[in-house]
């Protein structure tokens, strides 16, 4: 065993059957194992220590009459404890009242009214651009094969008319109920870890979580201000971070290879 893969394994990692350097415990991938080894040994270390990370839990979701969960259910929606709100297979953000006002019947049926725009719009544009292509097409051969200019004008009209029939039209504003305001939360996030820490607010999206903690949504971890301001120094850490992606697929095989 060669001295990189003692290192990756004294810091938790191990490779998957794809041969991905994987952190199970921080649900990372290493993408560039030299890259990190030549980082601050010290702030690596700290990084891949679980007692830098808070042991603090979202709270789970709001309990509901029988009914409005089975709604639930049926709208796909999947809560969010982090963030405090519902989301949807659409992209709908509820917060818990926002789902109590629409109520059992109301919920599913506006994730499926955006269901079938998203699907309807999504055939529009094949449409648009389809129509692009044929009035291009058109320009090009439509004058050698029309035989005339009021033919060749006629195909255009059609080209047009029909393409203007199937544009992609605007969302609308029923569907659309105001959203949670995240932005306040990634806000107060970002100015607790301070200036020289802006560049890693970008990357790790920080919520404030109480008057000590921020949560980074992109690590799905929590960290003490202080801890993070003790521990680290916004450049190294951001290099840290340059080195790992979130596992995003939950089907990676944990057995460990070579």
């Amino acid at each position: 065993m060669d001295a990189q893969t003692t290192r990756l394994r004294a810091l938790g990692y191990h490779q998957d059957l794809q041969e991905r350097w994987i952190h199970p415990d921080l649900d990372l991938w290493l993408m560039d194992p030299a890259m990190l080894l030549e980082i601050d040994t010290d702030q690596v270390d700290a990084f891949h220590d679980p007692v830098v990370w808070a042991d603090l839990r979202p709270p789970s979701r709001p309990l509901m009459d029988a009914e409005l969960g089975r709604a639930v259910v049926q709208a796909g929606l999947t809560w969010d404890g982090w963030m405090g709100h519902w989301s949807s297979p659409s992209g709908l953000q509820l917060t818990q009242p926002d789902v109590e006002a629409l109520g059992a019947e109301a919920l599913p049926e506006l994730e499926t009214r955006r269901l079938a725009w998203l699907a309807e719009h999504s055939r529009r544009r094949l449409a648009g651009c389809t129509g692009m292509a044929v009035m291009i097409l058109w320009l090009g051969v439509g004058w050698a094969i029309a035989g005339s200019v009021t033919v060749w004008l006629l195909g255009m009209a059609v080209i047009a008319v029909a393409s203007w029939l199937f544009r992609p039209v605007q969302w609308p504003s029923d569907l659309d109920p105001d959203p949670p305001d995240n932005e306040a939360r990634l806000t107060a996030g970002r100015e607790a870890l301070g200036p020289p820490w802006y560049p890693v607010a970008m990357l790790t999206a920080p919520i404030l979580w109480d008057s000590d903690h921020v949560h980074l949504l992109t690590l799905g971890r929590t960290i003490a201000v202080d801890a993070l301001h003790e521990r680290f120094s916004p450049d190294v850490f951001l290099r840290i971070l340059h080195c790992l992606e979130p596992i995003d697929d939950p089907e990676t095989d944990p057995t460990p290879g070579g």
